[in-house]
Formats: structure tokens, sequence, C-alpha cells
């Protein structure tokens, strides 16, 4: 790109965010094909988490793979089990989609959600690479919603959040007096937050604390939740939004902008005789730059 894009320090409000999506992005490392083959038949959850990635003799199989996935998740299965990255097993397919970088996390959402018994095996699996030890029902929330999306269909996230309190109630067992108590505080807690943090909806129209204290009365098998954590919970959400990364919000259906390896907004200088600065949404993939006017629009440049 021959224009000039301004620094983060000449726009720091901006440009902060973009950084830390930039940070967290780049963590992932390649791994060679011997570690890759042997982490995803381990039995141990453990030891797949633990070994990374190395060298570049599976990193171009590794992204077709991530391709695949992107386009089609259950035909990817068939692509890795015959390059040997994995069996097709829901225990491999979940450490698959739970290390590889470069995967959709809308894909992964809509498939973890999916009715199929596959797909649910899958999501126990999936979950089980988390540890929720010690962690709030909504520092919980938070931690799954940075791994993947969740679907749109009310039924996938009831399978996905029921499977959530499970392996919440698991690391957990004595915050809460069942899994059914963690399953309706957990969608309670995903209505909320959209409640509060949806600008659509009047503040006025808004669910008050004591809305919320009413509509999770007698969920523990018919007697009531300790106020004082229900009210905890409310204000961890008023405060402070369920979200995905910003990087992972704006995802496109165009396969060359899906799961990008960096995203978020910057300044760049406009060719008017004004010289004027504005705000773009840029995208890194494949070692091109593009911008957009905003993340869903019509590309407007690269270099």
């Amino acid at each position: 790109m021959d224009e000039d894009v301004k620094t983060p320090e000449m726009t720091p409000e901006v440009p902060r965010k973009f950084s830390m999506s930039l940070s967290q992005s780049s963590r992932g490392e390649s791994k060679s094909d011997g570690e890759m083959i042997n982490m995803m038949r381990s039995p141990s959850i453990v030891d797949r988490i633990s070994v990374r990635l190395k060298g570049k003799s599976l990193d171009k199989i590794q992204k077709q793979a991530a391709t695949q996935f992107n386009l089609n998740p259950k035909k990817s299965i068939e692509f890795m089990s015959q390059h040997g990255l994995m069996s097709a097993t829901p225990q491999d397919f979940a450490t698959f989609m739970f290390v590889t970088p470069g995967l959709s996390k809308r894909k992964i959402g809509e498939f973890l959600g999916g009715v199929a018994d596959f797909n649910q095996e899958t999501l126990t699996f999936y979950l089980e690479h988390i540890d929720f030890s010690g962690q709030s029902l909504v520092d919980a929330l938070r931690t799954m919603n940075l791994r993947f999306r969740l679907p749109g269909e009310a039924q996938q996230i009831d399978r996905i959040l029921e499977a959530f309190a499970t392996r919440y109630t698991q690391n957990n067992p004595s915050i809460f007096g069942s899994t059914d108590v963690v399953f309706i505080l957990s969608f309670s807690c995903i209505m909320l937050n959209t409640d509060l943090h949806n600008e659509n909806i009047a503040p006025s129209k808004k669910m008050t604390m004591q809305g919320f204290l009413n509509n999770n009365r007698g969920i523990d098998e018919g007697g009531d939740i300790n106020p004082f954590i229900l009210e905890q919970l409310y204000l961890e959400i008023q405060e402070n939004e369920i979200r995905m990364n910003e990087s992972d919000m704006y995802e496109s259906d165009v396969v060359t902008f899906i799961a990008p390896k960096l995203a978020g907004w910057l300044h760049k200088k406009c060719e008017n005789f004004m010289g004027s600065w504005r705000k773009h949404w840029f995208v890194l993939t494949d070692s091109c730059l593009y911008y957009f006017f905003e993340p869903s629009v019509t590309i407007l440049s690269y270099s």
C-alpha cells in the first residue's frame, strides 16, 4: 500500500485495541509431523495441549486443513485423517479445533452446537481442554466465548451451555447445587448480556437487577439462589460485556478473510489535498494488508 498508515502512537485510543489483538493472535507456533500425530493420538488431554508444533513440513498441510475446516468442517475430518494428522474420532477432532490456528470461530461454534452424536461428543472433549477451576460463572463464560462464537440458534446454544454447565460443575463442584442450576444461570447470563449491551434496546426497557432476580427464582430445585450471588452476576455483566476479541467479532463469509492473522481499527491518511486521517478496519491475511470502511463492507484496497 502506497499510502501512509498512522502508527499506534499517533492514535492511542484505537490502535491500543488493535495491538492487543496482535499479541493475542500471534502466540500460535507450528509443530512437526511426528509431534502433531502423537499429540492427536495421545490418550492424555494434558499431553495434547502441552505439545507444540515445530518445523515447516507440517505447516502447509496444517494451513490446508484449516482452509478445509473453514469451508466445511465435516469434510476436513476426512482430509486430516488421510494425511495422518488425526483419526476420525470426536476426541481427536476436538483437539484439532482447540490447538490449530486459523480456524473460523463461527464454524467451531456451529459445529460444536450440532445435533449429531459426533458433534456433541466433540463438544464434550473440546470443553475438557478448558479448566474453569476457581472462575466465577461469568468469567468462565468469558473464557469459553474467547474460544468460539456461540451460534445463533437457540437449540445450538442450549446444547453448548448444557455441556458447559457439566464441565463447570466438574471444575467447581461446591459453587452451585447442581448442573441444572449452572445451565439455567448460564443461559440467563447470556440473555442478560444481550439485553444490557444491545444498542437497539432502549435504556428504559433494559432488564433491571430486580428483574434478573425475579427471573431466577426457584431454579435450585424449587429453592432460590443466594440473592448476593445473582446481584454479583448482574453487576459483572453490566460493567463488562461478555464478548469476543474485537478481531474475531467481525468474521467475513469470504474464505480469504476468515480467521485472519491480524485484524483491527487503524487510521489511514486520505489521498485528498487535505490529507486528513480516517479510521478503517484493517485485515492482515496471506501476507496482504486489506482495509475496509467497516468490518463488513467490500474491500477497498490491499498491498
